[in-house]
């Protein structure tokens, strides 16, 4: 066995991807393998030709593979150590990894193993058949592939969406409470479980981290095994308080735990919770969340992007965000009542969303078989209501490109622009030329609250200011004072700016955040 420094390493391209060799090959002629190096979890080194510790030993660049060739290569990453992208494992190599960072695709090839423990690797990895890995901790950030004829065994840390376990693949869970659609499968179940389009298996890990899959978050479970074996101990009910950033990381909370995150408070990704109560009072949770079971209110802080709703998960939001490119699923409910819901959130059939106060951003869609009811807030612009999905708008003062509109359904044309005052006194406009896609929404006419004349003025940027106005009202931004996105005002009513007041975010396309149809702006 060859010390483990830098310059002892023996690292082959992988044929056909046309990288440079960027390590330099100085080293003893390899010897041969001292023993059977592919087995579950770390080997003895000294059954390798090469063992290279990184750290002490510098960072690998991307485009490099160990084994191959007859050789035997053990790399073990610690804390500090990093790996380049494009990183394969063939015949001979094994990678232990317990800390430190892979930047992106590793694969592991026929005949090589992997190991990780700790640290993370930043997107994609795959498992070919022959191949051998054991996950028992760390973290995989998004998109891990078991191809048919691998051996993936999954005892702990995270594993972000896209898991995919191929048919043929030799994936096995290792932990306890293993639910399908929060129901316990049957032991004589267990030895194979696939799920189907709409299904979510959940569960505890040997080491006690939560696992939410499904494909709706564009998981692939087929032909998998789970293994029930020993958690560390029964849940921990203390609740959780997180208000530093990055602490030990709770990967999720399980059946009767509660988790409250605070200013000043910040956890990576993929944080998952089950049959739960997760409150976000400030700071910052990683994207790629997940809820199953579980109640989430969110009062402040942000809620990073592509967070899943799974059946039976009522999120509540009155402050705060929730990111962008998240999705409600089958079975859940959102109630936003304040804080902003992000960019491009999905209603997936079966799913409801009550829009009360608030402010909904862009691109809201909600597919066939969604339930949306809209009582308040600001909407943005590009709002998609699928033909089939089940929406209603409760309010009045409903008008059709500047005519009285009676009817009890809208579908919105390319040039239409609809108004309307929301249930809770709230101006609202859609408008096919800003991109909103209305088909078959309900329109239910309720009690207006009374029209208030008197002059307004703003002239700080608090929360408390109007999300619109309506027939009649005046407005007078003052300096200090700022519009709120998505104002908007309608027939009649006006606005007064007084340099240097300030009107919303991307004012040069007025329609999308402030848009005024036969109301009137006048300038300072």
């Amino acid at each position: 066995m060859t010390n483990p420094v830098f310059h002892r390493m023996r690292f082959t391209p992988l044929v056909g991807r046309g990288w440079p060799l960027a390590i330099a090959l100085v080293g003893l002629l390899a010897m041969p393998a001292a023993g059977q190096v592919f087995n579950a979890g770390p080997a003895d080194s000294a059954l390798f030709d090469t063992v290279i510790n990184l750290p002490p030993a510098p960072s690998i660049s991307s485009g490099q593979s160990i084994g191959g060739d007859g050789q035997t290569t053990q790399v073990n990453l610690g804390d500090g150590g990093f790996i380049g992208s494009l990183f394969d494992v063939l015949e001979g190599g094994e990678l232990n990894m317990t800390g430190g960072r892979i930047s992106t695709a590793i694969d592991v090839r026929s005949g090589g193993e992997f190991n990780l423990s700790g640290g993370s690797i930043g997107f994609t990895g795959q498992a070919f058949s022959g191949s051998f890995v054991t996950i028992t901790g760390g973290l995989i950030n998004q998109g891990f592939e078991a191809l048919a004829g691998s051996t993936v065994l999954l005892k702990g840390g995270a594993v972000s969406r896209r898991f995919e376990a191929r048919a043929g693949s030799g994936v096995e869970i290792f932990g306890q409470d293993f639910l399908l659609n929060g129901v316990a499968i049957p032991a004589a179940n267990l030895a194979n479980v696939s799920l189907a389009d709409t299904d979510v298996l959940t569960g505890v890990l040997e080491d006690g981290s939560t696992f939410i899959f499904s494909p709706q978050a564009q998981d692939v479970i087929l032909d998998v095994k789970l293994t029930q074996s020993a958690l560390p101990g029964p849940a921990d009910t203390t609740p959780i308080v997180v208000d530093t950033a990055n602490p030990v990381r709770p990967s999720g909370v399980r059946a009767g735990q509660t988790f409250t995150l605070r200013a000043g408070g910040e956890l990576p990704i993929n944080f998952e919770a089950v049959d739960a109560t997760v409150n976000i009072e400030g700071g910052v949770l990683g994207d790629h969340s997940g809820f199953s079971r579980s109640t989430v209110n969110v009062s402040g802080g942000f809620v990073d992007a592509f967070s899943n709703a799974y059946a039976g998960a009522t999120l509540h939001l009155t402050g705060g965000e929730w990111g962008r490119f998240s999705d409600a699923h089958s079975g859940s409910v959102v109630n936003v009542s304040g804080g902003t819901l992000g960019n491009f959130f999905e209603a997936q059939a079966g799913s409801t969303i009550n829009i009360n106060q608030g402010v909904v951003s862009r691109s809201l869609t909600a597919l066939a078989g969604s339930n949306v009811d809209i009582t308040g807030g600001a909407i943005g612009f590009d709002f998609d209501l699928q033909a089939g999905s089940d929406a209603e708008l409760f309010g009045g003062e409903f008008r059709l490109n500047g005519e009285a509109f009676t009817g009890s359904t809208l579908t919105l044309g390319d040039n239409d622009v609809f108004t309307a005052t929301l249930a809770d006194g709230s101006s609202h406009i859609f408008a096919g030329n800003r991109s909103d896609d209305i088909v078959g929404l309900k329109l239910t006419p309720v009690e207006l609250p009374t029209l208030d004349t008197t002059p307004q003025v703003i002239s700080t940027a608090d929360h408390g200011r109007p999300s619109g106005l309506r027939a009649g009202q005046t407005l007078t931004v003052v300096e200090g004072g700022v519009l709120g996105n998505f104002f908007e005002m309608v027939d009649g009513s006006t606005v007064s700016i007084c340099p240097p007041a300030e009107l919303p975010a991307a004012t040069a396309s007025p329609l999308h955040r402030f848009t005024t149809p036969r109301g009137r702006v006048n300038p300072g």
